[in-house]
């Protein structure tokens, strides 16, 4: 006899439960294989996942110190002839863009060399202003510094609003680098707080960076901070009176 009583139940339900088992089963596949995707993503906004960048990384010297070398400083022997061409289109730059004195600065916001760096550089960079130009490269070496690529990421979305020395003087001074830090530094600063978030997310920026770190690896550079001053090579922390000297010597 046909019991047509089943008829009447929730499809769901027919087959002693199997049909719903198989729809839960599917159910939970489809949670799981978003939620892998949606971790996918965010790993890649924050972390960047191409595998040019992590190859880059693995080839910068990680024993880098901040022991300084100024090859070449005294006789102005350019190590990099052609040093303009990896002055970019979406580099930040500083001072007067007409320079006589080209200063491409390879910085990581993580690193604690840059960072011992910075107080004496920003002197520099103020005081000679008028006459040197100050390039900036994003280099970050995130095998070892890993908060350092959302930390260029930020500062590049600053630099899309024409905030990015201002940006880069607040990581700089905080030393926060931690994505709550990145959003507070841009609220300080005056930054888009619609945009900013937007700009992260799409990582708007992204071939800008890969493009400084082969330029880094093309330029030979082995870690942060480097400078290369009309293409002369000065790497590690300096003091004031050192790059003053420096400079004064590109004057001549």
């Amino acid at each position: 006899m046909i019991d047509y009583s089943s008829m009447n139940k929730p499809w769901y339900k027919r087959g002693g439960g199997i049909v719903l088992i198989i729809f839960l089963t599917f159910l939970a596949l489809g949670v799981l294989g978003f939620m892998a995707l949606f971790g996918y993503y965010a790993w890649q906004i924050k972390y960047g996942s191409s595998e040019q960048l992590n190859k880059i990384n693995r080839q910068f010297n990680k024993d880098f110190t901040a022991s300084k070398s100024l090859s070449g400083v005294n006789n102005q022997e350019a190590e990099i002839k052609n040093y303009l061409e990896y002055v970019r289109k979406n580099n930040p730059i500083f001072g007067n863009r007409q320079a006589k004195i080209t200063i491409i600065a390879f910085v990581d916001f993580e690193c604690p060399y840059c960072q011992k760096a910075y107080a004496d550089f920003k002197t520099v960079m103020e005081k000679y202003e008028p006459i040197v130009r100050i390039v900036f490269k994003n280099t970050p070496l995130s095998d070892i510094h890993p908060e350092a690529l959302g930390a260029v990421k930020a500062g590049m979305c600053a630099f899309g609003q024409n905030k990015f020395w201002q940006y880069h003087n607040y990581l700089f001074t905080t030393k926060l680098l931690d994505e709550n830090s990145l959003l507070n530094a841009a609220r300080a600063v005056g930054l888009d707080e619609k945009k900013f978030p937007l700009c992260l997310a799409k990582d708007q920026y992204r071939n800008d960076i890969d493009q400084d770190l082969r330029d880094a690896l093309s330029m030979g550079v082995k870690g942060t901070p480097t400078y290369f001053i009309n293409g002369v090579r000065i790497e590690g922390v300096l003091t004031v009176e050192e790059w003053d000297k420096i400079i004064l010597q590109f004057l001549k």
